[in-house]
Order: structure tokens, then C-alpha cells, then sequence
């Protein structure tokens, strides 16, 4: 793959969200939709199994917005994001068998209950994707 592992694309490098706030860094705003922009093409992530281990794969936003494509190796799942119920962040929601910790991101599925982990390598990056993520979500109508 090349380039910096450390560093996820759309990510601004070695800041947290007080130190971009303090420093005048863009706004968590700017940042989620720099992410999405990102996003148009496949961006390496990290997703934790169930069994708690870490695979890396490409997320990638389709269809104009519309689909997440998480892609493992030659295997591809498309979520809509009217899919998403919601978007937790940390060691949320408790009930699901995967080992969550603070670096998580859950994408909870609707109907199904079923879950997607990404995994982060700091606080800042799993909270531009939680709110970029959000954003992305239909807002149910008369709200």
C-alpha cells in the first residue's frame, strides 16, 4: 500500500479535538466533510471483528453518497446510509459481542441490530468519522 500507515487520509495529522480547537485548526465540521471528500475514493480503514481483531479494508462513499462500500480483499458490502440507525462512538452500544474500546465506531445497521466497528488510531479521527458518518444520515422529515 505505500504512504504513512499511521495517517488515514482526510485526517488532519497529530491533533486531538482540543489541541485543533485551541491551535484554530479547521472546525470538526470542516474536517468530517473533509473526510467525505476523501471518501469519493476508497480510503484504507480499520475494522474490528467480532472476535476482536483488527482487518484492514477500504471505505468508500457510492452512488453519489448514498452507499458506504466496505471492501475486504475481493469481498464488498454496499450499506445505503438510510441503512444506519445509528452511529456510536467509544464502548457504545454495550450489547453487541464485539470488544469495543475508546477508538471505536459503530455504524449500527437498521432492522437488523447488526453492527460495523471501524477503528481509529486516536480520538480526533474516530470523531471526524462518527460526525461525518451522521451527516451523511437522512434527518427523519418534520425535524
Amino acid at each position: 500500500t505505500g504512504g504513512d500507515p499511521a495517517h488515514v487520509p482526510g485526517f488532519p495529522e497529530n491533533t486531538t479535538p482540543m489541541a485543533a480547537r485551541e491551535q484554530g485548526k479547521a472546525s470538526p465540521s470542516a474536517s468530517a466533510k473533509a473526510l467525505l471528500e476523501e471518501l469519493v475514493k476508497p480510503q484504507p480503514m480499520n475494522v474490528l471483528t467480532s472476535s476482536g481483531q483488527l482487518v484492514t479494508c477500504s471505505l468508500q462513499l457510492a452512488s453519489g453518497g448514498a452507499e458506504l462500500e466496505v471492501r475486504v480483499g475481493d469481498q464488498s458490502r454496499i450499506t445505503p446510509v438510510n441503512g444506519i440507525e445509528a452511529v456510536f462512538v467509544g464502548t457504545s452500544p454495550p450489547d453487541i459481542p464485539t470488544p469495543l474500546n475508546e477508538l471505536c465506531s459503530t455504524l449500527m445497521l437498521t432492522g437488523s441490530g447488526e453492527c460495523i466497528t471501524f477503528h481509529f488510531q486516536d480520538l480526533a479521527q474516530r470523531d471526524v468519522f462518527a460526525e461525518a458518518v451522521r451527516s451523511l444520515i437522512p434527518k427523519p422529515k418534520g425535524t
